[in-house]
């Protein structure tokens, strides 16, 4: 019996969209729980790439990546090096900045009356965040936040405090407190001398115009650390 490649194709094409709708049903029956990591991403690709077997190439990558996790956290262009277009490498990318969106609490009529409150709102903020970010949440004088965002972003061992530039912004909301944030994504949640003598310029500054740094939150993958709690601002207060 002869088959023609245009018959061949049609009977491909057939198993590869019972397959597909195999998946999918498997997924809104009983979510991600008895997926495996590959199957994650190859239920995911589905939706960038529509006439192809994605298995094999989710295969690949959380081979080459090491994980899943780690496929989310690669750069864009280790992405497109592996294989993928940019609309797929745009779509992984896209996952770990709507779990962070869909785990931020929102700040509307957010007060923050306890450094407990604070740990969780910017432990939100660090979602798959894997370089340095410093984040300034800028309160009045009920502990209301009236403004919460990222002054500046470095790279995965350091970044810059720029004391100016968060004046700027905290005056910018006319805020009266403020709590700060960076995060250690090596995973150490320890206060080093940098951190210390930065934050010490800072609470000076904004002293000096009103302004009270309430606290200076440590963010790392495991956890959360205040450096009010560990004793620094004993110092900077007096």
């Amino acid at each position: 019996m002869y088959n023609s490649n245009s018959e061949i194709n049609k009977l491909a094409s057939e198993v590869h969209k019972g397959h597909r709708k195999r998946v999918i049903e498997r997924f809104v029956n009983f979510g991600f729980d008895s997926f495996a990591e590959h199957e994650v991403l190859e239920m995911l690709l589905f939706y960038s790439i529509p006439r192809k077997n994605t298995n094999p190439i989710a295969h690949k990558l959380v081979s080459q990546f090491g994980s899943l996790k780690n496929v989310f956290n690669a750069e864009l262009s280790e992405l497109t090096k592996a294989g993928l277009t940019e609309n797929s490498a745009v779509l992984i990318k896209a996952i770990p900045e709507l779990v962070r969106i869909y785990t931020t609490p929102s700040v509307k009529n957010l007060v923050i009356d306890s450094i407990e409150k604070a740990k969780k709102l910017f432990v939100s903020k660090y979602v798959n965040v894997t370089v340095e970010q410093i984040w300034l949440a800028c309160l009045d004088s009920s502990m209301r936040v009236i403004n919460c965002e990222m002054i500046c972003s470095g790279d995965r061992d350091s970044v810059k405090i720029n004391a100016r530039r968060i004046a700027e912004i905290a005056l910018k909301y006319n805020c009266c407190n403020a709590f700060l944030a960076h995060n250690h994504p090596s995973g150490q949640a320890m206060v080093s001398n940098e951190d210390i003598a930065s934050t010490q310029n800072l609470v000076s500054v904004l002293r000096s115009l009103d302004i009270k740094l309430v606290d200076h939150i440590i963010v790392t993958e495991k956890t959360a650390i205040s450096m009010k709690e560990m004793g620094h601002f004993s110092v900077f207060e007096m």
